[in-house]
Protein backbone atom coordinates (compact mmCIF):
# COMPACT_ATOMS: atom_id res chain seq x y z
CA UNK A 1 0.00 0.00 0.00
CA UNK A 2 0.69 3.69 -0.74
CA UNK A 3 -1.18 6.00 1.86
CA UNK A 4 -0.57 9.39 2.11
CA UNK A 5 -0.31 11.12 5.24
CA UNK A 6 -2.58 13.43 4.22
CA UNK A 7 -5.03 11.28 3.54
CA UNK A 8 -6.24 10.75 7.07
CA UNK A 9 -7.25 13.79 7.04
CA UNK A 10 -9.16 13.83 4.41
CA UNK A 11 -10.82 10.89 5.25
CA UNK A 12 -12.56 12.89 8.13
CA UNK A 13 -13.33 15.60 6.48
CA UNK A 14 -15.16 13.81 3.71
CA UNK A 15 -18.66 14.11 2.93
CA UNK A 16 -21.04 11.10 2.48
CA UNK A 17 -21.07 9.35 -1.02
CA UNK A 18 -23.90 7.29 -0.94
CA UNK A 19 -25.92 9.48 -3.53
CA UNK A 20 -23.31 8.81 -5.76
CA UNK A 21 -24.11 5.75 -8.48
CA UNK A 22 -21.86 2.99 -9.04
CA UNK A 23 -20.49 1.90 -12.99
CA UNK A 24 -23.22 -1.22 -13.10
CA UNK A 25 -25.11 -3.17 -10.70
CA UNK A 26 -23.40 -6.41 -9.35
CA UNK A 27 -24.57 -10.22 -9.07
CA UNK A 28 -23.49 -11.26 -5.54
CA UNK A 29 -20.63 -13.65 -7.33
CA UNK A 30 -18.79 -10.67 -9.18
CA UNK A 31 -18.45 -8.93 -6.02
CA UNK A 32 -18.62 -9.07 -2.09
CA UNK A 33 -18.38 -6.87 0.66
CA UNK A 34 -16.83 -7.90 3.60
CA UNK A 35 -17.47 -5.71 7.11
CA UNK A 36 -16.83 -6.52 10.37
CA UNK A 37 -19.83 -8.85 11.12
CA UNK A 38 -19.24 -8.97 14.80
CA UNK A 39 -22.15 -7.15 16.39
CA UNK A 40 -25.30 -8.55 15.72
CA UNK A 41 -28.72 -6.89 15.96
CA UNK A 42 -31.03 -9.92 14.96
CA UNK A 43 -31.18 -13.48 13.67
CA UNK A 44 -33.64 -15.68 11.55
CA UNK A 45 -33.66 -19.27 10.15
CA UNK A 46 -35.64 -21.79 8.60
CA UNK A 47 -34.60 -25.17 7.51
CA UNK A 48 -32.52 -23.98 4.46
CA UNK A 49 -31.03 -20.55 5.20
CA UNK A 50 -29.84 -18.59 8.72
CA UNK A 51 -30.03 -14.61 8.43
CA UNK A 52 -27.73 -12.92 10.76
CA UNK A 53 -28.39 -9.23 10.36
CA UNK A 54 -25.48 -7.09 11.47
CA UNK A 55 -24.52 -3.41 12.23
CA UNK A 56 -22.87 -3.48 8.54
CA UNK A 57 -25.26 -5.82 6.23
CA UNK A 58 -27.28 -8.93 6.20
CA UNK A 59 -24.84 -12.89 5.80
CA UNK A 60 -26.47 -15.30 4.86
CA UNK A 61 -25.79 -18.71 5.89
CA UNK A 62 -27.27 -21.87 3.11
CA UNK A 63 -27.62 -24.67 6.17
CA UNK A 64 -28.00 -27.74 3.28
CA UNK A 65 -24.49 -26.92 2.28
CA UNK A 66 -22.77 -25.62 5.31
CA UNK A 67 -21.90 -22.85 3.54
CA UNK A 68 -22.15 -18.73 3.68
CA UNK A 69 -23.06 -16.89 0.73
CA UNK A 70 -21.58 -13.03 -0.11
CA UNK A 71 -23.13 -10.94 2.25
CA UNK A 72 -25.76 -8.07 1.27
CA UNK A 73 -24.45 -4.70 2.53
CA UNK A 74 -25.78 -1.08 1.91
CA UNK A 75 -24.16 -0.46 -1.03
CA UNK A 76 -27.33 -3.13 -2.10
CA UNK A 77 -30.09 -1.39 -0.17
CA UNK A 78 -29.51 -3.11 3.26
CA UNK A 79 -31.24 -0.52 5.80
CA UNK A 80 -28.72 2.02 7.80
CA UNK A 81 -30.65 1.56 10.81
CA UNK A 82 -30.06 -1.09 13.32
CA UNK A 83 -32.25 -4.45 13.01
CA UNK A 84 -34.74 -4.75 15.73
CA UNK A 85 -36.37 -8.29 14.77
CA UNK A 86 -35.88 -10.54 11.97
CA UNK A 87 -37.95 -13.41 10.59
CA UNK A 88 -37.75 -15.86 7.54
CA UNK A 89 -40.92 -15.80 5.50
CA UNK A 90 -42.04 -19.72 5.15
CA UNK A 91 -43.41 -18.99 1.60
CA UNK A 92 -40.27 -18.28 -0.30
CA UNK A 93 -37.63 -18.12 2.36
CA UNK A 94 -37.01 -14.53 2.24
CA UNK A 95 -36.59 -12.39 5.66
CA UNK A 96 -38.59 -9.72 7.11
CA UNK A 97 -36.54 -7.21 9.00
CA UNK A 98 -38.02 -4.83 11.30
CA UNK A 99 -35.96 -1.27 12.41
CA UNK A 100 -36.69 1.69 13.96
CA UNK A 101 -38.87 3.42 11.11
CA UNK A 102 -39.84 0.79 8.51
CA UNK A 103 -40.73 -3.06 7.93
CA UNK A 104 -38.21 -4.50 5.00
CA UNK A 105 -38.25 -7.90 3.03
CA UNK A 106 -35.43 -9.23 1.27
CA UNK A 107 -35.47 -11.47 -1.60
CA UNK A 108 -32.49 -13.70 -2.27
CA UNK A 109 -33.97 -14.82 -5.54
CA UNK A 110 -34.64 -11.33 -6.74
CA UNK A 111 -32.01 -9.63 -4.58
CA UNK A 112 -34.24 -7.05 -3.98
CA UNK A 113 -35.25 -5.18 -1.06
CA UNK A 114 -38.72 -3.57 -0.37
CA UNK A 115 -39.55 -1.63 2.89
CA UNK A 116 -42.92 -0.15 4.38
CA UNK A 117 -42.98 2.69 6.65
CA UNK A 118 -43.32 1.92 10.24
CA UNK A 119 -44.27 4.57 12.79
CA UNK A 120 -42.84 3.71 16.27
CA UNK A 121 -40.64 0.80 14.82
CA UNK A 122 -41.17 -3.07 14.59
CA UNK A 123 -40.74 -4.73 17.77
CA UNK A 124 -41.84 -8.47 16.83
CA UNK A 125 -42.92 -10.15 13.97
CA UNK A 126 -45.10 -13.07 13.14
CA UNK A 127 -46.86 -15.14 10.93
CA UNK A 128 -49.81 -17.16 10.81
CA UNK A 129 -48.57 -21.24 10.59
CA UNK A 130 -52.09 -22.11 9.20
CA UNK A 131 -51.96 -19.16 6.41
CA UNK A 132 -48.33 -18.02 5.82
CA UNK A 133 -49.93 -16.67 2.54
CA UNK A 134 -52.30 -14.07 4.05
CA UNK A 135 -49.43 -12.03 5.05
CA UNK A 136 -46.94 -10.67 7.85
CA UNK A 137 -48.32 -9.64 11.44
CA UNK A 138 -46.63 -6.70 12.70
CA UNK A 139 -46.20 -5.39 16.32
CA UNK A 140 -45.44 -1.92 17.34
CA UNK A 141 -45.09 0.39 20.45
CA UNK A 142 -49.03 0.47 19.67
CA UNK A 143 -49.88 -2.99 19.57
CA UNK A 144 -50.35 -5.91 16.29
CA UNK A 145 -50.68 -4.40 12.83
CA UNK A 146 -50.62 -6.50 9.95
CA UNK A 147 -49.18 -6.14 6.38
CA UNK A 148 -50.82 -8.25 3.66
CA UNK A 149 -49.14 -10.03 0.98
CA UNK A 150 -48.67 -7.71 -1.57
CA UNK A 151 -49.61 -4.58 0.51
CA UNK A 152 -47.79 -1.57 0.96
CA UNK A 153 -49.30 -0.18 4.42
CA UNK A 154 -49.67 -1.66 7.79
CA UNK A 155 -53.65 -2.30 8.07
CA UNK A 156 -55.61 -3.50 11.74
CA UNK A 157 -54.52 -7.18 12.05
CA UNK A 158 -57.00 -10.06 11.65
CA UNK A 159 -57.67 -11.73 15.18
CA UNK A 160 -54.05 -13.24 16.08
CA UNK A 161 -53.52 -17.69 15.83
CA UNK A 162 -53.07 -19.16 18.69
CA UNK A 163 -49.55 -19.64 20.52
CA UNK A 164 -49.68 -23.40 18.71
CA UNK A 165 -49.98 -21.43 15.32
CA UNK A 166 -47.71 -18.95 15.55
CA UNK A 167 -44.34 -18.38 13.88
CA UNK A 168 -42.49 -15.53 15.46
CA UNK A 169 -39.55 -13.85 16.49
CA UNK A 170 -37.89 -15.39 19.67
CA UNK A 171 -35.77 -13.46 22.31
CA UNK A 172 -32.59 -14.14 23.75
CA UNK A 173 -34.76 -15.00 27.14
CA UNK A 174 -36.65 -17.39 25.81
CA UNK A 175 -33.96 -19.12 24.05
CA UNK A 176 -32.24 -19.48 27.45
CA UNK A 177 -35.05 -20.50 29.33
CA UNK A 178 -35.23 -23.82 26.77
CA UNK A 179 -31.93 -24.62 26.94
CA UNK A 180 -30.40 -23.70 30.32
CA UNK A 181 -26.52 -25.07 29.91
CA UNK A 182 -26.03 -22.37 27.62
CA UNK A 183 -26.65 -19.76 30.19
CA UNK A 184 -24.54 -21.60 32.66
CA UNK A 185 -21.64 -22.13 30.16
CA UNK A 186 -22.05 -18.01 29.39
CA UNK A 187 -19.26 -16.52 31.23
CA UNK A 188 -16.69 -18.67 29.03
CA UNK A 189 -18.46 -18.59 25.81
CA UNK A 190 -19.22 -14.89 26.06
CA UNK A 191 -15.23 -14.50 27.08
CA UNK A 192 -12.31 -14.08 24.67
CA UNK A 193 -8.33 -14.22 25.05
CA UNK A 194 -8.08 -10.23 25.48
CA UNK A 195 -10.29 -9.87 28.36
CA UNK A 196 -12.92 -8.77 26.90
CA UNK A 197 -16.45 -10.00 28.20
CA UNK A 198 -19.57 -9.80 25.57
CA UNK A 199 -23.25 -10.98 25.88
CA UNK A 200 -26.72 -12.18 23.43
CA UNK A 201 -28.09 -9.71 21.87
CA UNK A 202 -30.88 -11.66 19.61
CA UNK A 203 -31.81 -15.86 19.00
CA UNK A 204 -33.36 -18.28 16.94
CA UNK A 205 -34.57 -21.50 17.07
CA UNK A 206 -35.32 -24.01 14.48
CA UNK A 207 -38.13 -26.13 16.08
CA UNK A 208 -37.46 -29.06 13.16
CA UNK A 209 -33.84 -30.09 14.43
CA UNK A 210 -34.03 -28.39 17.65
CA UNK A 211 -30.52 -26.30 16.78
CA UNK A 212 -30.50 -22.71 18.11
CA UNK A 213 -28.38 -19.81 17.29
CA UNK A 214 -27.38 -16.86 19.29
CA UNK A 215 -26.21 -13.60 18.03
CA UNK A 216 -23.54 -11.39 20.10
CA UNK A 217 -22.22 -7.72 20.43
CA UNK A 218 -19.13 -8.46 19.44
CA UNK A 219 -18.18 -12.82 18.78
CA UNK A 220 -20.84 -12.98 15.95
CA UNK A 221 -22.63 -15.79 15.82
CA UNK A 222 -23.01 -18.88 18.19
CA UNK A 223 -24.58 -22.37 17.06
CA UNK A 224 -26.19 -24.61 19.53
CA UNK A 225 -27.26 -28.19 19.10
CA UNK A 226 -29.67 -29.25 21.95
CA UNK A 227 -29.20 -32.87 21.47
CA UNK A 228 -25.41 -32.67 22.40
CA UNK A 229 -25.20 -29.25 24.07
CA UNK A 230 -22.30 -28.18 21.42
CA UNK A 231 -21.73 -24.83 20.75
CA UNK A 232 -19.65 -23.65 17.63
CA UNK A 233 -18.60 -19.74 16.97
CA UNK A 234 -19.60 -19.30 13.54
CA UNK A 235 -16.84 -16.89 12.11
CA UNK A 236 -17.75 -14.38 8.88
CA UNK A 237 -16.22 -10.90 7.62
CA UNK A 238 -13.10 -9.13 8.68
CA UNK A 239 -11.54 -8.28 12.03
CA UNK A 240 -12.58 -4.55 11.65
CA UNK A 241 -14.79 -2.81 9.02
CA UNK A 242 -11.67 -0.79 8.60
CA UNK A 243 -9.13 -2.53 6.27
CA UNK A 244 -5.76 -1.06 5.42
CA UNK A 245 -3.74 -3.15 3.70
CA UNK A 246 -4.08 -7.13 1.62
CA UNK A 247 -2.19 -9.16 0.70
CA UNK A 248 -2.37 -12.39 -1.14
CA UNK A 249 -1.37 -16.11 0.43
CA UNK A 250 -2.13 -19.34 -1.03
CA UNK A 251 -5.86 -19.80 -1.55
CA UNK A 252 -7.23 -16.72 -0.11
CA UNK A 253 -5.90 -12.78 1.28
CA UNK A 254 -4.52 -11.17 4.33
CA UNK A 255 -6.15 -8.06 5.48
CA UNK A 256 -4.86 -5.81 8.13
CA UNK A 257 -6.78 -3.24 10.40
CA UNK A 258 -6.64 0.43 8.95
CA UNK A 259 -7.84 3.34 10.46
CA UNK A 260 -10.06 4.08 13.21
CA UNK A 261 -10.33 0.24 13.51
CA UNK A 262 -11.98 -0.88 17.15
CA UNK A 263 -10.01 -3.66 17.17
CA UNK A 264 -6.62 -4.06 15.85
CA UNK A 265 -4.73 -7.25 13.74
CA UNK A 266 -5.10 -9.33 10.55
CA UNK A 267 -7.86 -11.65 8.87
CA UNK A 268 -6.84 -14.32 6.92
CA UNK A 269 -10.19 -14.54 4.37
CA UNK A 270 -10.48 -17.60 1.71
CA UNK A 271 -10.99 -16.53 -1.57
CA UNK A 272 -14.16 -19.03 -1.47
CA UNK A 273 -15.81 -16.48 1.52
CA UNK A 274 -15.38 -19.71 3.86
CA UNK A 275 -12.58 -19.44 5.55
CA UNK A 276 -12.03 -16.77 8.49
CA UNK A 277 -9.01 -17.01 10.64
CA UNK A 278 -8.64 -13.94 13.18
CA UNK A 279 -4.91 -12.76 14.65
CA UNK A 280 -5.63 -9.90 17.45
CA UNK A 281 -2.00 -10.89 18.99
CA UNK A 282 -0.98 -12.18 21.71
CA UNK A 283 -3.16 -13.15 24.90
CA UNK A 284 -4.04 -10.05 26.95
CA UNK A 285 -2.45 -7.02 25.33
CA UNK A 286 -2.47 -7.70 21.94
CA UNK A 287 -0.82 -5.86 18.76
CA UNK A 288 0.59 -2.21 19.86
CA UNK A 289 0.08 -0.43 16.36
CA UNK A 290 -3.02 1.77 15.18
CA UNK A 291 -3.56 0.87 11.82
CA UNK A 292 -1.42 -0.72 9.11
CA UNK A 293 -0.85 0.72 6.08
CA UNK A 294 0.99 -2.52 4.19
CA UNK A 295 0.98 -5.94 4.48
CA UNK A 296 3.66 -8.46 2.83
CA UNK A 297 3.85 -12.36 3.22
CA UNK A 298 7.48 -13.88 2.76
CA UNK A 299 7.77 -17.72 3.41
CA UNK A 300 6.00 -18.43 6.85
CA UNK A 301 5.82 -14.64 8.18
CA UNK A 302 3.65 -12.08 7.37
CA UNK A 303 5.17 -7.77 7.82
CA UNK A 304 3.21 -5.69 8.91
CA UNK A 305 3.83 -1.67 7.95
CA UNK A 306 2.32 0.08 10.79
CA UNK A 307 2.27 3.21 12.05
CA UNK A 308 4.13 2.28 14.81
CA UNK A 309 6.32 0.76 12.25
CA UNK A 310 7.49 -2.18 11.04
CA UNK A 311 6.18 -6.13 12.82
CA UNK A 312 6.96 -9.13 11.17
CA UNK A 313 4.18 -11.92 12.53
CA UNK A 314 6.17 -15.23 12.93
CA UNK A 315 4.14 -18.55 12.66
CA UNK A 316 1.60 -19.09 15.95
CA UNK A 317 1.14 -15.17 15.90
CA UNK A 318 4.33 -14.05 17.82
CA UNK A 319 4.91 -10.38 16.34
CA UNK A 320 8.48 -9.46 16.56
CA UNK A 321 8.99 -5.94 16.51
CA UNK A 322 11.73 -5.51 13.28
CA UNK A 323 11.33 -1.19 13.01
CA UNK A 324 10.96 0.61 15.61
CA UNK A 325 11.25 4.64 16.32
CA UNK A 326 14.24 4.66 13.98
CA UNK A 327 15.55 6.74 16.91
CA UNK A 328 13.72 9.98 15.98
CA UNK A 329 10.34 8.92 17.90
CA UNK A 330 8.71 8.61 14.12
CA UNK A 331 7.34 5.17 13.86
CA UNK A 332 5.79 5.43 10.64
CA UNK A 333 5.98 3.07 8.39
CA UNK A 334 4.43 3.66 5.00
CA UNK A 335 5.18 0.45 2.26
CA UNK A 336 7.52 -2.79 2.28
CA UNK A 337 9.03 -4.78 -0.80
CA UNK A 338 11.02 -7.91 -0.88
CA UNK A 339 14.09 -9.35 -2.87
CA UNK A 340 15.69 -12.32 -1.91
CA UNK A 341 18.22 -11.23 1.07
CA UNK A 342 15.47 -9.49 2.85
CA UNK A 343 12.75 -6.86 3.11
CA UNK A 344 13.09 -2.87 2.35
CA UNK A 345 10.81 -0.80 3.95
CA UNK A 346 9.35 2.67 3.41
CA UNK A 347 9.27 4.92 6.23
CA UNK A 348 9.01 8.81 7.78
CA UNK A 349 12.64 8.28 8.39
CA UNK A 350 13.77 6.96 5.16
CA UNK A 351 14.58 3.64 3.30
CA UNK A 352 15.37 0.63 5.08
CA UNK A 353 16.70 -2.98 4.64
CA UNK A 354 15.55 -5.67 6.81
CA UNK A 355 17.67 -8.50 6.58
CA UNK A 356 16.23 -12.07 8.21
CA UNK A 357 17.98 -12.34 11.06
CA UNK A 358 15.90 -9.16 12.39
CA UNK A 359 19.01 -6.60 11.36
CA UNK A 360 17.72 -3.11 10.49
CA UNK A 361 20.13 -0.26 8.10
CA UNK A 362 19.02 2.36 6.34
CA UNK A 363 19.77 2.69 2.95
CA UNK A 364 20.97 5.98 2.84
CA UNK A 365 21.89 8.20 5.74
CA UNK A 366 21.59 11.47 4.32
CA UNK A 367 17.94 10.53 3.30
CA UNK A 368 15.89 10.91 6.66
CA UNK A 369 12.99 12.44 4.78
CA UNK A 370 10.06 10.29 4.05
CA UNK A 371 9.85 8.04 1.53
CA UNK A 372 6.47 6.49 0.58
CA UNK A 373 6.39 4.14 -1.71
CA UNK A 374 8.93 0.93 -2.42
CA UNK A 375 8.78 -1.39 -5.31
CA UNK A 376 11.26 -4.12 -6.26
CA UNK A 377 12.17 -6.35 -8.97
CA UNK A 378 15.02 -8.76 -8.54
CA UNK A 379 17.65 -6.48 -7.08
CA UNK A 380 16.77 -3.65 -7.79
CA UNK A 381 14.33 -1.29 -5.27
CA UNK A 382 12.39 1.23 -6.77
CA UNK A 383 11.30 4.45 -4.22
CA UNK A 384 8.61 7.44 -4.49
CA UNK A 385 9.27 9.73 -1.95
CA UNK A 386 9.21 13.59 -0.77
CA UNK A 387 11.50 14.93 -3.67
CA UNK A 388 10.21 12.00 -6.86
CA UNK A 389 11.33 8.80 -7.98
CA UNK A 390 14.45 7.28 -7.23
CA UNK A 391 16.49 4.07 -7.38
CA UNK A 392 18.79 1.78 -5.41
CA UNK A 393 19.87 -2.27 -4.98
CA UNK A 394 21.34 -4.09 -2.70
CA UNK A 395 24.95 -3.63 -2.01
CA UNK A 396 24.54 0.25 -3.07
CA UNK A 397 26.07 3.24 -1.02
CA UNK A 398 22.94 5.60 -1.45
CA UNK A 399 19.79 6.56 -3.01
CA UNK A 400 19.96 7.88 -6.86
CA UNK A 401 17.65 9.55 -9.49
CA UNK A 402 17.50 7.36 -12.03
CA UNK A 403 18.91 8.57 -15.05
CA UNK A 404 16.21 8.49 -17.76
CA UNK A 405 14.03 10.72 -14.67
CA UNK A 406 16.23 13.71 -14.31
CA UNK A 407 15.00 16.52 -15.47
CA UNK A 408 11.28 15.27 -15.68
CA UNK A 409 9.14 17.94 -14.08
CA UNK A 410 6.56 15.40 -12.36
CA UNK A 411 9.21 12.45 -11.33
CA UNK A 412 10.32 15.27 -8.93
CA UNK A 413 7.52 15.86 -7.61
CA UNK A 414 6.11 13.51 -4.35
CA UNK A 415 5.87 10.08 -5.43
CA UNK A 416 3.15 8.28 -3.74
CA UNK A 417 2.82 5.05 -5.18
CA UNK A 418 4.99 2.60 -7.24
CA UNK A 419 4.26 -0.29 -8.92
CA UNK A 420 5.33 -2.94 -11.38
CA UNK A 421 3.57 -4.97 -14.29
CA UNK A 422 6.55 -7.19 -15.71
CA UNK A 423 9.18 -5.22 -16.07
CA UNK A 424 7.18 -1.56 -16.73
CA UNK A 425 7.55 0.64 -14.24
CA UNK A 426 4.70 2.74 -12.87
CA UNK A 427 4.43 5.77 -10.66
CA UNK A 428 2.08 7.90 -9.12
CA UNK A 429 1.37 11.50 -7.79
CA UNK A 430 -1.48 12.43 -5.90
CA UNK A 431 -3.48 13.60 -9.24
CA UNK A 432 -1.52 10.68 -12.26
CA UNK A 433 0.28 8.12 -13.49
CA UNK A 434 3.41 7.68 -15.25
CA UNK A 435 4.84 4.47 -16.83
CA UNK A 436 7.81 3.77 -18.67
CA UNK A 437 8.24 0.31 -20.57
CA UNK A 438 12.34 -0.68 -21.22
CA UNK A 439 14.41 1.44 -22.97
CA UNK A 440 11.27 3.53 -23.80
CA UNK A 441 10.27 7.16 -22.61
CA UNK A 442 8.24 8.35 -19.92
CA UNK A 443 4.03 8.74 -20.62
CA UNK A 444 2.45 11.16 -18.52
CA UNK A 445 -1.28 9.86 -18.58
CA UNK A 446 -4.16 12.40 -17.93
CA UNK A 447 -5.14 14.00 -14.64
CA UNK A 448 -7.45 11.44 -12.73
CA UNK A 449 -8.60 13.68 -9.39
CA UNK A 450 -11.81 13.91 -11.16
CA UNK A 451 -12.42 10.23 -11.50
CA UNK A 452 -10.55 9.01 -8.43
CA UNK A 453 -9.98 11.90 -6.33
CA UNK A 454 -6.11 11.86 -4.29
CA UNK A 455 -4.41 8.75 -5.73
CA UNK A 456 -3.65 6.80 -2.78
CA UNK A 457 -2.18 2.99 -4.24
CA UNK A 458 -1.19 1.31 -7.07
CA UNK A 459 -1.00 -2.20 -7.69
CA UNK A 460 0.83 -4.15 -11.54
CA UNK A 461 -1.28 -6.74 -12.99
CA UNK A 462 -0.75 -8.54 -16.38
CA UNK A 463 -1.14 -5.76 -19.30
CA UNK A 464 -2.03 -3.21 -16.73
CA UNK A 465 -1.49 -1.35 -13.36
CA UNK A 466 -4.97 -0.67 -10.34
CA UNK A 467 -5.25 2.28 -9.00
CA UNK A 468 -6.85 3.31 -6.10
CA UNK A 469 -7.83 6.75 -4.53
CA UNK A 470 -10.08 8.24 -2.14
CA UNK A 471 -13.06 8.60 -4.88
CA UNK A 472 -12.54 4.94 -6.36
CA UNK A 473 -10.76 1.96 -7.97
CA UNK A 474 -9.58 2.14 -11.70
CA UNK A 475 -7.58 -0.15 -14.03
CA UNK A 476 -5.05 1.32 -16.87
CA UNK A 477 -4.03 -0.70 -19.64
CA UNK A 478 -1.45 0.09 -21.23
CA UNK A 479 -2.12 -1.13 -25.24
CA UNK A 480 -4.99 1.04 -25.11
CA UNK A 481 -3.83 3.99 -22.78
CA UNK A 482 -7.52 4.49 -21.05
CA UNK A 483 -8.80 3.78 -17.46
CA UNK A 484 -11.76 1.43 -16.81
CA UNK A 485 -13.16 3.42 -13.22
CA UNK A 486 -15.51 2.50 -10.58
CA UNK A 487 -16.57 4.62 -8.26
CA UNK A 488 -16.95 5.01 -4.11
CA UNK A 489 -20.46 5.31 -2.89
CA UNK A 490 -21.77 2.64 -6.11
CA UNK A 491 -19.24 0.27 -7.06
CA UNK A 492 -16.76 0.43 -3.03
CA UNK A 493 -18.28 1.01 -0.08
CA UNK A 494 -15.20 3.51 0.62
CA UNK A 495 -12.04 5.20 -0.08
CA UNK A 496 -9.23 2.86 -1.16
CA UNK A 497 -6.29 1.59 1.08
CA UNK A 498 -4.82 -1.49 -0.85
CA UNK A 499 -5.25 -3.87 -3.79
CA UNK A 500 -4.35 -7.29 -4.28
CA UNK A 501 -4.54 -9.45 -7.34
CA UNK A 502 -4.74 -13.23 -7.47
CA UNK A 503 -5.46 -15.10 -10.62
CA UNK A 504 -9.59 -15.24 -10.19
CA UNK A 505 -10.20 -11.76 -8.27
CA UNK A 506 -8.87 -8.16 -7.51
CA UNK A 507 -9.42 -7.86 -3.58
CA UNK A 508 -9.60 -4.15 -1.97
CA UNK A 509 -9.37 -3.14 0.91
CA UNK A 510 -11.15 0.01 1.58
CA UNK A 511 -12.05 2.43 4.98
CA UNK A 512 -15.54 0.55 4.84
CA UNK A 513 -14.97 -3.09 4.15
CA UNK A 514 -12.46 -5.38 2.44
CA UNK A 515 -14.12 -5.53 -1.27
CA UNK A 516 -13.63 -9.05 -3.43
CA UNK A 517 -14.49 -8.26 -7.19
CA UNK A 518 -14.27 -11.05 -9.64
CA UNK A 519 -11.57 -10.07 -11.94
CA UNK A 520 -13.85 -11.01 -15.33
CA UNK A 521 -16.55 -8.95 -14.27
CA UNK A 522 -14.50 -5.63 -13.91
CA UNK A 523 -12.39 -6.65 -16.79
CA UNK A 524 -15.08 -8.50 -19.51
Amino acid sequence: MRLVPALLAALACAQPLAAQVGSRLWRPEERAILAGFHFIDAVAVSDDVLYVASRTGLSIYDRPFDRWKPPVTPLDGYPPEPVQAALVDPLDRSVWLGTGVRLVNYSQAMQRFESVPVPGGVLELMFDRGDTFRGIYVRTPRGWSFLPRGGFSLTPPPPLPPPGQQIRTVTVRQALNRAPYVEARAPLILADAHRRSFRFTSAAILESTEQMYFGTNGMGVIAVDELTTDLRPMPFGVLATSVGAVAVEGRGVWAATGPLAPRIGMTFVGEDLQEFLYDEGPPGPGYRFNFARDVLVRGPARWLATDRGVLRVMPGGRPEPVLGDFGTGSADAYALAQTSSGVWAATERGLWFLGESGEAAIADPLVREPVYAVAALDNRVWIGGRRGLGVTWEGADGLFVPQHAEGNIYLSQPIIAVALTGDTLVVASRERILWRAPGGEWIVERLLTGDLGEITTLTGDDRGVWIGGVRGLAYFRFQYQDFRVFNTGGDLPGPVFDIAVSERYVWVATQNGLVRFQKRALLP
